[in-house]
Parts: structure tokens; C-alpha cells; sequence
């Protein structure tokens, strides 16, 4: 998975993996693995995003957020 393929997954499960990791940055996977339809996928994402330092992290889950938010609002 990169993070390219991120922008194909829906907007509510892209939301869920931003707030995950800006809650819980490097322990985000763990948790959103428990998603029913799609926690092996968020689990995946997490640990990637979360490998990033803590500069880059933060900006980018919060960029993947206000995206899903507004695709939401569209939709």
C-alpha cells in the first residue's frame, strides 16, 4: 500500500484513520484495526503515516481530515 492508493479509500474510513492518528499517533494502528469493514486497511495506513516524524505526521493527518470532512459535506 502507498499513499497514493490512500485518496481511493472512502471519505468516513479516511477520517477515522486522521483522527486515529492524531489522537494516537504511533499506537493508531492497534486500534483501528477493530474496524469491522475495513481495519486491516486502516491498521496499514496507520503504521505508515505513523512512521513519519512528529513534523510531518500532524500536518498531513490533519490534511487527510479536512479532505474527508469536505468530501463528506459534498456527498
Amino acid at each position: 500500500m502507498s499513499i497514493k492508493e490512500l485518496n481511493k479509500v472512502e471519505p468516513r474510513h479516511r477520517a477515522l484513520l486522521a483522527i486515529g492518528v492524531l489522537l494516537d499517533g504511533i499506537d493508531a494502528g492497534l486500534f483501528l484495526e477493530n474496524d469491522m469493514q475495513a481495519g486491516e486497511q486502516l491498521k496499514e495506513y496507520a503504521d505508515l503515516i505513523s512512521k513519519e516524524n512528529l513534523e510531518v505526521r500532524l500536518p498531513y493527518a490533519g490534511t487527510i481530515l479536512r479532505r474527508a470532512i469536505s468530501e463528506l459535506r459534498e456527498g
